[in-house]
């Protein structure tokens, strides 16, 4: 976290964060050096899949979003991506893939995550929006 003084009693806080998991090339490895150098949080996602979870805005055009994205959720190495982060104290942000993959971050996580930049669907239908509760119940803020 950088910290930058704007005025007397001012201050304007930055959180170093990476937008869409892609980031990771497919390997845990990048994790570690993003650790090193001070990433606060990771989103799984951002506008198309790569292979750790659907995301809200993936299109059928793109290559790999294939014809089923809506069904589809956490895949295993988004699994394993997600108990990384929390072993290495990277916050994981669920800003952007699609309910499904809410409902299995919601079962694997063991720690608070974070939505950076995402609202409630009762204030907005959004694909990116989140659902008050997940089809099981659970509510966002259950993981603290």
């Amino acid at each position: 976290m950088q910290e930058r003084a704007t005025g007397a009693d001012d201050r304007v806080i930055g959180l170093h964060a990476i937008e869409g998991g892609h980031a990771l090339g497919g390997s845990l490895e990048p994790l570690e050096t993003f650790a090193a150098r001070g990433v606060a949080y990771l989103t799984l996602t951002h506008f198309f899949d790569k292979g750790l979870a659907s995301a809200g805005t993936a299109l059928p055009f793109f290559p790999d979003a294939g014809d089923d994205w809506p069904k589809r959720g956490l895949s295993g190495f988004g699994r394993d991506v997600t108990g990384a982060m929390e072993a290495l104290g990277i916050l994981l942000d669920v800003s952007m893939p699609v309910s499904t993959a809410l409902v299995d971050i919601f079962a694997t996580a063991r720690r608070p995550f974070l939505a950076s930049h995402a609202s409630s669907r009762t204030l907005g239908d959004h694909p990116y929006s989140l659902a008050g509760r997940t089809s099981s119940g659970e509510s966002p803020g259950a993981k603290g």
